[in-house]
């Protein structure tokens, strides 16, 4: 749109509120929330910009923190629980589209400044549980972390669960590949490549690995990488 037209559309009263009009219908069309329960909490904070972000929540005392310049786009956030809490640090940045869900109370989800997504899905798929995601990762797509088996494995001897729910954590600086799986209980280091197709079980990897396979393992060490085509 050039400077004229512009100047012609403010300065048109019914014109200009028409346009503002039709601007704040589709954007809440494109954005919508759903919440169901008390003292549930959502911050976006300055510089967010949302391109379909759904929001649904049923429980109480839950809290999500969208910290400035974040970028959501085709976003869901579904709690089904309470005392729950998403923070999505300052320079988040999901370009294709991201799903954040807790199926469960008293668990977190938490994203470190400047990390980037593809695409991916985060799943608490059980309470007391979370996911931790360090500064500067690069998550590629259709990336998968959940914090459970949803169901229950059982011993014939003892009659108990054999299968409980861990916390997953990806720690500063992490690239991850397409087509990743990551499980309940992996703790993955500073400066880690996980190959495409992998899975990553439930252990702790060192910094300054590459981990691949299935399940991955590590191929190499003493590596780091970075988002420019160096020479």
């Amino acid at each position: 749109m050039n400077a004229a037209l512009k100047r012609k559309i403010i300065n048109h009263p019914l014109l200009y509120k028409g346009i503002v009009y039709l601007a704040n219908i589709r954007y809440f069309l494109n954005n919508s929330s759903s919440v169901k329960g008390r003292n549930n909490i959502v911050i976006f904070k300055e510089g967010v910009l949302r391109k379909n972000v759904q929001i649904k929540i049923i429980g109480n005392n839950n809290t999500n923190t969208i910290h400035p310049n974040c970028r959501l786009k085709n976003t869901k956030i579904t709690i089904m629980g309470s005392n729950n809490q998403l923070v999505l640090n300052e320079k988040v940045m999901i370009y294709e589209n991201g799903a954040f869900v807790f199926e469960g109370s008293n668990s977190y989800i938490q994203i470190g400044a400047k990390t980037t997504f593809g695409s991916a899905i985060l799943i608490i798929g059980e309470g007391d549980t979370g996911i931790r995601i360090g500064e500067d990762c690069m998550l590629s797509r259709d990336i998968v972390m959940n914090t459970s088996d949803f169901h229950s494995i059982i011993s014939t001897i003892t009659n108990k669960r054999i299968n409980p729910p861990k916390s997953i954590e990806v720690k500063n600086h992490v690239w991850i590949g397409n087509n990743v799986y990551i499980s309940k209980g992996a703790s993955i280091g500073n400066n880690c490549v996980v190959s495409s197709n992998a899975y990553v079980g439930g252990k702790k990897n060192e910094d300054h690995t590459i981990l691949g396979g299935l399940p991955a393992k590590q191929l190499k060490d003493n590596i780091n990488w970075s988002r420019e085509k160096l020479p």
